[in-house]
């Protein structure tokens, strides 16, 4: 850790909480106070100690990272196309997004009290006038990949 600043602040994340240490680096060449150079001393000690411990639950949170990464490399996923029509709020223009979502098959759709994510391919936005053509779009996704269309943002109008 470089001593440059007076107070160096470091910001490492934590998964349940964020972690702070600040690490006092002070001038110390012209104090000749046997005292207060200890006791600068033991202000690193702590500091290291801080260090050493934030760098061991960041070496578990890693580790378990890693292990669930290797759930996610056996876990299969369902192809769905989604068709989204949305009203862009700035300009009241409508525009279709169309995009094939990955979405893992587990048994619930909230883990640790977080939305269960996928990931996306062949992303394209269509503006308003070009429904046709984002219909036709996922049409061929759906084709291609076998999957079922999700449409969301399409409302039955009232008769």
């Amino acid at each position: 850790m470089c001593c440059a600043l007076a107070h160096d602040k470091i910001k490492l994340r934590n998964a349940l909480a964020r972690m702070y240490v600040n690490a006092n680096c002070e001038k110390f060449k012209h104090i000749f106070d046997m005292k207060r150079l200890k006791s600068y001393s033991d202000m690193v000690d702590r500091d290291i100690e801080k260090l050493e411990e934030i760098i061991k639950k960041l070496k578990n949170y890693q580790m378990a990272i890693y292990e669930h990464a290797q759930t996610v490399a056996n876990t299969e996923f369902k192809s769905v196309v989604t068709l989204v029509r949305r009203r862009d709020y700035s300009t009241n223009h409508v525009k279709y997004h169309v995009q094939l979502e990955m979405r893992p098959n587990v048994s619930t759709d909230y883990i640790e009290n977080e939305r269960v994510y996928g990931f996306y391919k062949h992303e394209k936005m269509f503006t308003g006038r070009e429904r046709h053509l984002a219909l036709k779009y996922a049409d061929e996704l759906a084709k291609q990949y076998h999957c079922e269309i999700e449409r969301k943002g399409f409302y039955a109008k009232k008769v």
